[in-house]
């Protein structure tokens, strides 16, 4: 090995080690980004680099940087993520109900429990003023208790309809956003598969799924080319450029439909 193909092999080394002090610089500063996945710096050994200056000797090259991405384990964080949301939401909606029915000072099921028990003491002295009173009493806290669920009831049903309106205008902010990154990934596809296409602009495609699946659940699906469909109740939300829209048909009893845009 002469001289030049010694000081080649050196130079490449140094690339090598600058490039993983790269990536590992990029990974701390990148953590605290949401959506952001870990990079790890390609190399290639014992093959032509592109500089070197001789076919003798071993040869180093940096081909650039990938990211760490598992398309089973992504899936199961973004299955996650909806039923997240899902529990989240169903316990602030349940929670007050839960209060009313269950609270052992003046819950519904104590206010009839007290109501029986005054019932049973009546029944064992039915002349007593003060059991009667105590009827009458633990009857109007009955009512109460039942007139506060009621009012919960409707209170709740108000605010799940514009939970409902609010939850589908944020999707559709979300939907063009990833019908957009599909056209970047497409066009950074136009000179040969997944050659152009940056892992900063997947974890875009990523981070905007997640969203979804958040507000909505679904089923995303990562294509061959690298572009993302949405899915949801057997209908696509986005497939590739296309994005296409939610909406509430109906007041009384809302209901969900997909939109569809023209091609």
């Amino acid at each position: 090995m002469d001289i030049n193909s010694i000081s080649s092999t050196a130079y490449q080394g140094l690339q090598m080690a600058q490039a993983g002090m790269l990536v590992t610089s990029q990974n701390v500063s990148g953590s605290s980004v949401e959506g952001y996945s870990k990079r790890d710096a390609s190399y290639v050994i014992d093959s032509m680099s592109p500089n070197a200056r001789n076919s003798t000797g071993t040869a180093f090259a940096v081909e650039g940087f990938i990211r760490q991405y598992s398309s089973l384990v992504n899936a199961q964080v973004m299955n996650q993520q909806a039923q997240s949301s899902y529990t989240d939401t169903l316990v602030q909606y349940t929670t007050a109900i839960n209060s009313l029915v269950a609270d052992p000072s003046a819950g519904l099921s104590s206010s009839i429990a007290n109501f029986f028990s005054a019932m049973g003491t009546y029944a064992t002295n039915p002349t007593s003023s003060s059991s009667q009173a105590a009827i009458t009493g633990a009857a109007n806290q009955v009512s109460a208790s039942m007139a506060g669920m009621v009012s919960i009831v409707s209170q709740l049903n108000t605010s799940a309809k514009a939970g409902l309106q609010s939850t589908v205008d944020q999707v559709n902010t979300y939907l063009p956003q990833l019908a957009a990154i599909n056209q970047q990934i497409v066009q950074a596809n136009a000179g040969g598969k997944n050659t152009g296409v940056s892992a900063d602009m997947l974890d875009q495609r990523d981070l905007i799924l997640g969203k979804i699946q958040s507000l909505v659940g679904g089923q995303s699906l990562i294509n061959s080319d690298g572009t993302a469909t949405q899915i949801i109740g057997g209908l696509p939300l986005v497939e590739r450029a296309i994005a296409n829209k939610l909406v509430v048909t109906a007041i009384d009893n809302p209901i969900l439909k997909v939109q569809f845009t023209p091609a």
